[in-house]
């Protein structure tokens, strides 16, 4: 059974997804919350609290954007936020979405550190702007379902595009030649804007070098984050 649920205070939001029972949680600004492959780390426990149940959906393919774009608009969880999401009273209501909301633009991004999944994120959108963003965990069957759900402010997926992210992990004499988007669950727990919803670029730069450019524009080696 999944929920989405919103705590605003202090410019902090919170989505969850109850899984047998308890409510998985992933803080990093804005806050949001998930339900990362198994094995989960018990930090991301809390107790269970109330929220809409939407029944699980089942599984759809995942191997393209089209198919993504196509399964995302018919899955029972992410058709559920997008109808609350302009429902006053629900438990993700968001009062700056005035027209009704529709999915953008699905983005593949890559698991950084294993055993978590590669997943598909799909923006929720409000006009030009990205309010919210569902996210699709990728089974190695290229099989997906929504089943993450979380507001965003700010330039979907990353502030930077790929050119600029090269250019910011370059440095003198060792220019960047690769940038991918990746994800982890790590860099949130070590206090980096990091997370689920919020991917950065792995560039690697002539010598092998690994370095990732985080949505904020910071540099960190890449073994930071493993």
């Amino acid at each position: 059974m999944k929920i989405a649920v919103e705590i605003l205070g202090a410019s902090v939001l919170v989505v969850a997804a109850v899984v047998g029972g308890r409510l998985l949680l992933e803080g990093s600004p804005p806050a949001h919350t998930g339900r990362p492959t198994p094995p989960v780390d018990p930090v991301d426990h809390a107790p269970p609290f109330g929220g809409t149940p939407v029944p699980s959906p089942a599984a759809w393919q995942a191997r393209t954007a089209t198919e993504v774009a196509a399964n995302m608009a018919r899955d029972p969880f992410a058709t559920q936020q997008l109808h609350d999401i302009t429902r006053p009273g629900s438990p993700i209501h968001d009062p700056s979405v005035t027209a009704p909301a529709r999915l953008g633009q699905p983005i593949f991004v890559k698991a950084f550190t294993p055993p978590y999944a590669d997943i598909w994120l799909t923006p929720v959108l409000s006009g030009s702007n990205t309010v919210a963003v569902l996210a699709a965990p990728v089974r190695p069957d290229r099989l997906a379902n929504a089943d993450f759900y979380s507001g965003f402010v700010g330039v979907f997926p990353h502030s930077l595009g790929r050119a600029d992210a090269l250019a910011k992990a370059s440095v003198s004499g060792d220019a960047a030649v690769s940038a991918d988007l990746m994800w982890s669950h790590v860099g949130s727990r070590q206090g980096y804007p990091t997370g689920m919803v919020h991917p950065f670029w792995r560039a690697v730069r002539g010598s092998g070098t690994e370095v990732l450019v985080l949505t904020d524009g910071t540099v960190v080696s890449a073994d930071q984050l493993r």
